[in-house]
């Protein structure tokens, strides 16, 4: 096999900016080249099949550790498809609790909102429903500073309260 066919034979999808996901196949290759070729380095191997060196050291360690068989768990490296599945149900798990703690917090503040707005409301009706001097006064044709006048001078006596006053004093020293 040579490298053209290995880096032909290589199916990768980017996971992110910088990493690469190979399929189970490309792996055997490159390690099977690396089996036939142990005098080349890494970072020889590394330049020719577009793979980081320590990822291919990577995939050697982990050839030899699981008894010349090559592994490929997919993103997220995990043990196993259940793993897999259990780690995706515990991230649903986690999104729909912090969706919900956002809704309970935005209930929180519409019902802060709501209320506001209902007493606004009730302050609104009872404002309308008082009656305002001014319009009383406004009614009956009687100006606000005369009323104001009249009420600042309300428990002074008139003119005509004390001229029969002094009338009936007179009266009441000539008999």
């Amino acid at each position: 096999m040579t490298i053209l066919d290995i880096v032909d034979s290589c199916a990768y999808g980017t996971m992110s900016r910088n990493s690469k996901a190979y399929d189970q196949k490309f792996k055997e290759n490159v390690i099977n080249y690396v089996l036939e070729h142990p005098e080349e380095k890494y970072t020889a191997l590394g330049n020719k099949f577009g793979v980081h060196p320590t990822t291919i050291g990577g995939w050697m360690k982990q050839y030899r550790s699981n008894d010349n068989q090559v592994i490929v768990r997919g993103s997220g490296n995990y043990a196993s498809d259940e793993a897999k599945e259990i780690a995706k149900l515990k991230k649903e798990l986690k999104d729909t609790k912090d969706a919900l703690e956002v809704l309970k917090k935005l209930l929180a503040y519409v019902q802060v909102k709501q209320r506001e707005i209902y007493e606004a409301d009730d302050q609104q009706k009872k404002k309308d429903q008082t009656i305002s001097v001014a319009s009383v006064l406004k009614t009956i044709g009687v100006s606000r500073s005369g009323f104001y006048s009249y009420k600042k001078n309300e428990n002074l006596p008139t003119q005509t309260q004390i001229r029969n006053e002094h009338l009936q004093k007179r009266n009441q020293e000539k008999l």
